[in-house]
């Protein structure tokens, strides 16, 4: 449907497309800068917006709320290209971005998996490294930028470095994966967050 051919302007889709409300696709480039994209299921391509590095670059998956507005994260920037820790956002279906959360190390860094919006309302995600053992986070937001970090992976025993789009199961609980740590064998863990934050 599409080939990437601008090294520099967007190239590295590397994340999930999402569908939106209109029936088109909806994905985000992995590249500096970061460029988040719409294509038709026909292959009409349209660039909605390159994101500055104020909103953040490297990011990756997108999330449709129930607002009809795509969510994501990103690993770097939210200050300047060689500044910040990453950064949450929202952008509407015409391309005006909002920064939801500037992400500051002590709560988190590369929060590139995304988020994924409970029944409450809020969306949830995680971020791979930072928070109190540098390990990674795993936080909670809402639509109007709220910010609440609800665990601190501990690589001994929780594991280290969670990987992927949260997983929202039918009894209410986030599920996800961590690439290292758990256990002397250093070899990942698969986790159950409740919505409170209790891992």
């Amino acid at each position: 449907l599409h080939e990437f051919t601008k090294p520099g302007v967007a190239y590295a889709p590397t994340y999930e497309l999402v569908p939106g409300e209109n029936g088109n696709l909806y994905g985000a480039t992995s590249s500096d800068p970061e460029a988040i994209y719409q294509i038709t299921p026909s292959g009409t391509f349209n660039i909605m917006r390159t994101l500055t590095y104020d909103e953040g670059f490297g990011g990756g998956q997108l999330s449709l709320g129930s607002d009809g507005n795509l969510y994501g994260g990103t690993n770097l920037g939210g200050i300047t290209k060689n500044g910040g820790y990453g950064t949450a956002f929202k952008i509407t279906p015409d391309g005006v971005v909002t920064v939801l959360h500037r992400f500051d190390l002590t709560d988190g860094e590369y929060a590139s998996p995304g988020m994924v919006q409970a029944a409450n309302g809020k969306f949830y995600g995680v971020a791979t490294e930072g928070g109190g053992s540098l390990e990674g986070t795993i936080y909670s937001l809402t639509a109007l930028g709220t910010f609440k970090l609800l665990h601190s992976l501990n690589y001994p025993t929780d594991g280290g470095s969670p990987q992927g789009q949260l997983l929202l199961a039918s009894d209410g609980n986030l599920y996800g994966t961590a690439s290292n740590g758990g256990s002397t064998a250093g070899c990942g863990t698969i986790f159950q967050v409740t919505l409170a934050g209790a891992y």
